[in-house]
């Protein structure tokens, strides 16, 4: 699935600071990890750091070597503390949009990760989707995997409403994180419900009108000229209809309407091939969608 602006939203409001805001600086995360941004960790350094850091006075970009003595030193400092205890100690920052980028691109690995290891993951609900991405990309995908085994053999089943029960993470991870995630995967267990199978006597014909589906007299072959009084619809030998849309309840079945008495008069189930199968006595209903 794409990373959509609803993964994006989720994400910052627990990555960032307290304030929900990226931190635009380096600082030791609650496990000790230098990070920077919406959570993006860059421990242990390779040998050269790829996150772009510019200098606060002058705002050039910062070298390799001034990138990796900022981390040596955010990394001798105690941990877990907030995140702004840190910024004094920092001699560089990342601009907005470089920090709105990185967490688009750390997102889409992680989906990318979650890929390699689900091989159904592409056919998962939207739903899951997002809830694995949220896991994920807080401890990792080899985090998630080792950490979580009753969580994954659920995801790996399918089984939507046990993943539910076995994605909450314990503090510092919010409670309200954890009740959100766990709301994803009972809705995907909804989207992966079957759908029931329509009925063929609703299937709807003729063209779309202003005020529904209207019939033309080639959706009438096969009706008889004129309906009896014992089926409670007075006779007539015009016989036009227009079809009950949007959220009425009769949505999908076609309605005969009276030319002479501008009203409808009963209700007509009718198969693909336009033949009348039930006929309800409901006579003298007011219709107020005149035709123009």
């Amino acid at each position: 699935m794409a990373i959509t602006q609803d993964i994006i939203s989720r994400t910052q409001r627990y990555e960032g600071d307290n304030n929900h805001q990226a931190v635009n600086h380096c600082y030791l995360d609650t496990s000790g990890y230098v990070t920077v941004a919406w959570g993006h960790k860059i421990s242990p350094p390779p040998p050269a750091i790829s996150v772009r850091l510019i200098h606060k006075t002058d705002l050039l970009a910062a070298t390799d070597s001034e990138k990796l003595d900022e981390w040596k030193n955010i990394k001798a400092m105690p941990k877990g503390l907030i995140a702004a205890r840190y910024d004094s100690a920092c001699k560089l920052k990342m601009t907005q949009s470089d920090m709105d980028n990185l967490l688009t691109t750390d997102l889409a690995n992680t989906e990318r990760q979650l890929i390699k290891h689900f091989t159904n993951y592409t056919n998962f609900p939207s739903a899951a989707q997002a809830g694995l991405i949220d896991m994920a990309y807080n401890v990792g995908v080899k985090g998630l995997i080792t950490s979580f085994p009753n969580f994954v053999a659920a995801v790996q089943n399918q089984n939507w409403t046990a993943a539910a029960k076995e994605c909450h993470r314990a503090p510092p991870i919010a409670k309200q994180r954890n009740i959100e995630v766990m709301e994803l995967f009972f809705q995907a267990a909804t989207q992966a419900a079957p759908k029931p199978t329509p009925s063929p006597t609703s299937t709807p014909i003729g063209t779309t009108g202003s005020s529904g589906i209207k019939l033309g007299a080639s959706d009438f072959s096969g009706w008889p000229d004129q309906f009896t009084s014992s089926q409670g619809i007075p006779a007539s030998s015009t016989k036009q209809a227009v079809a009950v849309g949007g959220d009425n309840p009769l949505s999908g079945y076609l309605l005969d309407k009276s030319v002479e008495s501008q009203s409808i008069v009963a209700i007509v189930a009718l198969t693909s091939n336009v033949t009348a199968v039930a006929l309800a006595a409901i006579t003298a209903i007011s219709c107020n969608n005149r035709e123009s």
